[in-house]
């Protein structure tokens, strides 16, 4: 397949086994600074409120009335900022409410520019023409993916606890909200269809025009030949969907996404750099694909793009460009832009190695100190990408335009962000400060299924499903250093980097319903009989312990806040679904004694649960 890539940085090959050859260590201990690398991040600098984990999609260009715009949302600073690409200035800075996080952004026939305020739970409709936030409209708890239907003249949003909202674009109430799956991401209009994503299981749902699920889509798994450093020979290595980051669509009707593949075969654990795959990938890697609306899919071969938030399409669809939004604070370079002839795309599932290309210089005006996190074409075929920290627009051709010269950098979502230099980041597995929903199966360990990091981690320590991680300094020497191949932090690196996780709030649940079923549940949570309150306790809903309820072993009992959009459950995955929670893989009475409850008791209990 042929790749072209663009903002080079230095060879990912050369780094990978950076930490192959530095001296043994104890494991889960933080390393002796002796030859170890250290990590690499210049000066620290702690944000007095820290900016919330990157979306990425935040850029939209359109031509409105005689003008060709660039629509900026920047949830860093919650500002919107309206630019005119003729002049190559700043026409609007427009300041929202503080906490908004404005995200994916639309413009309807009238010029009228529609904003998902995700952390609100609104639509904000501006007036690019003199900047002024016309109306802002609740749609949903957290709203993420927005989009125009010409034909309707209506806004369709698509959110995270699973509602499908449609409203008029001129403005007025609700039209219609319908109730799909958890984890909803993006929607977009094909034709007389709607499309719309999942976020961690990259599936795709196309609804007819009544809002009804006609065709499922779930992206390919696929093979890629790895290297064995114990064995020394080549092996098969399969790698599966997770983290649809984006998707947009073409002209014919067919929906490109850019994802994330999760390594579904064992990772090893035993030697250093362990996360860091084989050749010069990991056990994440950036995929494209494109699926027909007849469901035919094209596939790449795996991208090493770490955190690929967002992608473009050029007019014709001969050519896709996608974003890398690793953080731009290593010497070796920052933010990647890949460039792939989507007639390269394949219907094989079998690949035989990682891409590494390097080394188009088309797009020079990307500094490395440039993190990336949109990306769209103008009207003349030009990319146009946008960064963050600080936050500017760059178009293709050395033309550079300064959004603000605020900068709300903050060196632990930096870190957070960073390339390990094996290839991912923290947040490649903890998407937008979350988890991914992939179970990975861990040499020595068994399955362990991703954890979330969100509504205040550090209070929950002892760390991972075993509680063998005392406490943060421990959890970075092992995965981060260990097994990611990263530089070591010194202690104050490790301290900015927890305060800025534990500030990532937990998702807010979507209204239930059922008030009643809810209610009945609560009082069946909290019973004595059922005793699901005894470990379950507290802001978290969790005591800190370890328990062994019949999964097993001892694990730790998880946080319940957010538990409705958590799917699969258990340490090692297990159950599906929070009905399957409640059959034989959950550990049966050991784990709440609930055998004795009926169906309808069962369904209250998780109506409730589905609240918190």
């Amino acid at each position: 397949m042929r790749t072209t890539w663009i903002a080079a940085t230095a060879s990912a090959a050369a780094l990978l086994c950076a930490a192959c050859a530095e001296s043994e260590r104890t494991a889960g201990s933080v390393p002796d600074a002796g030859p170890l690398r250290r990590l690499e991040i210049g000066p620290i600098v702690v944000a007095p409120d820290p900016p919330p984990p990157i979306s990425g999609g935040t850029l939209t260009i359109a031509t409105v009335g005689k003008l060709e715009l660039a629509i900026a949302a920047d949830p860093d600073l919650d500002r919107v900022f309206i630019v005119d690409l003729r002049t190559k200035s700043v026409r609007f800075d427009i300041g929202l409410a503080p906490g908004d996080e404005p995200g994916r952004a639309v413009v309807d026939a009238a010029g009228r520019v529609h904003v998902a305020l995700r952390s609100a739970g609104e639509i904000a409709t501006i007036d690019p023409f003199g900047g002024e936030v016309l109306d802002r409209r609740a749609v949903c708890p957290a709203p993420r993916g927005v989009a125009y239907e010409a034909a309707t003249d209506r806004i369709h949003v698509a959110c995270r606890g699973g509602e499908l909202v449609t409203l008029p674009a001129a403005g007025g109430a609700i039209v219609r909200s319908l109730r799909l799956e958890p984890d909803l991401r993006d929607v977009i209009v094909a034709g007389d269809r709607l499309v719309v994503t999942r976020f961690r299981s990259a599936e795709l749902l196309w609804l007819s025009g009544e809002g009804v699920v006609v065709m499922r889509t779930t992206l390919p798994s696929v093979t890629v030949v790895g290297f064995d450093r114990d064995l020394g020979e080549r092996v098969n290595q399969t790698f599966v969907p997770a983290v649809a980051w984006r998707a947009v669509g073409l002209e014919d009707g067919s929906v490109a996404v850019v994802h994330q593949r999760a390594q579904a075969s064992e990772v090893g654990l035993s030697e250093p750099n362990g996360y860091g795959g084989s050749d010069c990938g990991a056990i994440v890697h950036a995929a494209m694909t494109i699926v027909t609306p007849t469901g035919t899919v094209r596939t790449s071969e795996p991208l090493l793009a770490p955190l690929p938030v967002d992608v473009a399409a050029a007019a014709d669809g001969a050519s896709l460009t996608l974003v890398s939004a690793r953080s731009a604070v290593l010497s070796t370079g920052g933010g990647g832009v890949v460039r792939l002839d989507s007639a390269f795309l394949t219907d094989g599932t079998s690949f035989g190695g990682m891409s590494c290309g390097f080394g188009d210089s088309s797009f020079a005006t990307l500094p490395f100190d440039a993190q990336a996190v949109a990306i769209a074409y103008d009207k003349h075929g030009r990319r146009v990408v946008q960064s963050r920290a600080p936050a500017r627009l760059y178009i293709e051709g050395d033309i550079a335009i300064a959004l603000s010269t605020r900068s709300v950098r903050d060196t632990g979502h930096d870190i957070f962000h960073m390339d390990s230099r094996a290839g991912l980041a923290c947040a490649s597995c903890h998407a937008e400060g979350h988890e991914d929903g992939h179970v990975w199966l861990f040499e020595g360990l068994g399955p362990r299924r991703t954890q979330d990091v969100s509504g205040g981690i550090l209070g929950t320590r002892p760390f991972h499903w075993g509680g063998e991680m005392r406490d943060l300094d421990m959890l970075m020497g092992e995965v981060f250093v260990e097994r990611m191949g990263g530089g070591l932090p010194s202690p104050e690196h490790t301290r900015v980097l927890g305060r800025f996780i534990d500030q990532i709030p937990s998702y807010v649940a979507s209204p239930p319903s059922d008030a009643a079923a809810v209610e009945r549940g609560r009082a069946l949570f909290q019973s004595t009989g059922l005793a699901c309150a005894g470990c379950h306790a507290g802001e978290r809903f969790s005591n800190n312990l370890s328990v062994d309820v019949g999964t097993g072993g001892a694990f730790q009992v998880p946080s319940l806040i957010g538990v409705g959009g958590r799917a699969p459950y258990l340490h090692h995955g297990a159950a599906a679904t929070l009905r399957d929670r409640f059959s034989a893989s959950g550990g049966g009475d050991r784990h709440g004694r609930t055998s004795g409850l009926d169906e309808a008791g069962i369904a209250d209990l998780i109506a409730y649960l589905e609240t918190l």
